[in-house]
C-alpha cells in the first residue's frame, strides 16, 4: 500500500479542523533522560510545547504552542516517567474526551492493552490523535515508533523505523491530485518517519486521507 507521510507543514492545519467543540489539546512527551541518544542523552530533543530556545538546531514546539494559544487553544502537556522508571501516561485515569486532539509527539514507552482501549475509544467517539515520530525520541532506534505502534496497530497504520533521508513523491499519495497538493511535486526528508496506512476501512472510523 501506498505509505502517507506525516509532515509538520500540515500540523497546523490538522489542529485548526479538529476544533469543534472543544478548544483543549493534550501533548504528551517522554520523561526525562529517555530522548536523544544519538546525542549522548539530552531532554531538549523530547519537543516540550514549554520550549522556546532559539539556538540552531532547536526542537522546541515553544513557537507552536503560542500559535495555537492565538487561536484560542488550551494547551497541556503531560510527560511520562523519567528514565528510571519509564511508565506510560495513564490514559485510562485521564477523560480523553475532555480533548480535541491528543498529541503523541515524543512519548516513547510502553501502553498496556488497556490505554490502548482507552485511546480507540476516544477516537471512534469523534476524538483525534496526532503521531509524531523521530528516532531521537528515545533511548533507542526502535522506542519511540515502537511507543506509536500499540495505537496505530488497531488502525491499520505503521509508523516506519526513523531511516535517514527520504523523498516521497505525490504520486505515493493516496490521492495524488489533492488540492492541498497542488504545485508541490515531493516532500524530501532527513531522520523522518514515514506512515504507511495498510487498511483504508477501520469499522468505527471515516478516514480522510491525501
Amino acid at each position: 500500500m501506498k505509505p502517507a507521510l506525516c509532515q509538520l507543514l500540515f500540523l497546523f492545519l490538522c489542529f485548526s479542523s479538529f476544533a469543534q467543540d472543544n478548544d483543549k489539546i493534550l501533548f504528551i512527551k517522554g520523561g526525562s533522560g529517555t530522548g536523544g541518544f544519538l546525542e549522548g542523552g539530552q531532554d531538549h530533543q523530547l519537543c516540550s510545547i514549554d520550549d522556546y530556545d532559539t539556538w540552531g538546531g532547536n526542537h522546541g514546539w515553544g513557537t507552536l504552542a503560542d500559535a495555537l494559544r492565538d487561536e484560542g487553544f488550551v494547551l497541556e502537556e503531560i510527560s511520562e516517567g523519567a528514565a528510571e522508571d519509564n511508565t506510560p501516561v495513564d490514559l485510562t485515569a485521564i477523560t480523553l474526551s475532555d480533548y480535541a486532539v491528543i498529541v503523541f509527539g515524543s512519548n516513547n514507552t510502553a501502553y498496556s492493552s488497556e490505554m490502548v482501549d482507552a485511546l480507540e475509544q476516544y477516537i471512534k467517539a469523534g476524538g483525534a490523535a496526532l503521531f509524531i515520530s523521530d528516532a531521537n525520541f528515545g533511548s533507542d532506534w526502535h522506542k519511540a515508533p515502537d511507543s506509536d505502534q500499540h495505537f496505530l496497530g488497531r488502525f491499520g497504520w505503521t509508523m516506519n523505523q526513523d531511516g535517514g533521508t527520504y523523498t516521497v513523491s505525490t504520486d505515493d499519495f493516496a490521492v495524488p491530485t489533492h488540492s492541498i497538493l497542488t504545485g508541490i511535486s515531493a516532500f524530501k526528508g532527513e531522520g523522518v518517519s514515514p506512515i504507511t496506512v495498510s487498511d483504508y476501512t477501520v469499522e468505527g472510523l471515516s478516514l480522510i486521507h491525501i
